[in-house]
């Protein structure tokens, strides 16, 4: 990662002797697995999210970023199909869910990376709704957004669609755009 160090979602069961009562949650837990994320290779993978659709389907919704060879890469969020919460579905190939617009309002720093992270996912009133952080953490333009789908998962190829507001008084000095993140909340 950027900061020297490395991330991944993770699959963790009780440890030993360990069980969840009415009255006794479980304390100690194992490593069982990871589920996405590669330590050798160096991609940043964070903020996984299990999810079900209104199938029964399981999803898990993560943050994903390789590395480019010539600096940073933008971070989007990824959903993949689960078989059960500790594993992923092989035969589903995991896909972008949302992802940066060139939008100066998802800038991680002015000209750095598009940054969208921290999914989490509702139904309300028959859309799927994913609620995400949103531009640069360290500075007080980092906000929530909201963007919608007609199902948890977007057909192969589409995408959750944000929701965006004009800027007609070019508030975040985006020559390429009119338009930028509308925000919930900074």
């Amino acid at each position: 990662h950027y900061g020297g160090f490395r991330t991944v979602v993770s699959h963790f069961v009780p440890a030993d002797g360990e069980k969840w009562t009415a009255d006794h949650p479980v304390l100690s837990w194992r490593l069982d697995k990871v589920l996405v994320g590669d330590l050798d290779k160096g991609v940043l993978t964070y903020d996984g999210n299990v999810y079900r659709d209104e199938k029964g389907e399981l999803y898990l919704f993560y943050c994903v970023a390789a590395p480019a060879r010539s600096g940073p890469a933008d971070i989007d969020i990824v959903a993949c199909r689960m078989k059960d919460p500790g594993n992923i579905d092989p035969a589903f190939r995991p896909r972008v869910v949302l992802s940066g617009q060139k939008l100066r309002s998802e800038d991680r720093n002015p000209g750095f990376i598009q940054l969208v992270e921290g999914a989490v996912v509702q139904e309300l009133g028959g859309k799927y709704v994913l609620f995400y952080s949103v531009g640069d953490f360290m500075l007080d333009n980092y906000k929530i957004g909201v963007a919608f789908s007609d199902a948890m998962m977007p057909p192969e190829g589409r995408q959750y669609e944000k929701v965006l507001i004009p800027d007609p008084d070019n508030l975040w000095k985006n020559d390429r755009a009119d338009r930028e993140v509308k925000y919930l909340l900074q």
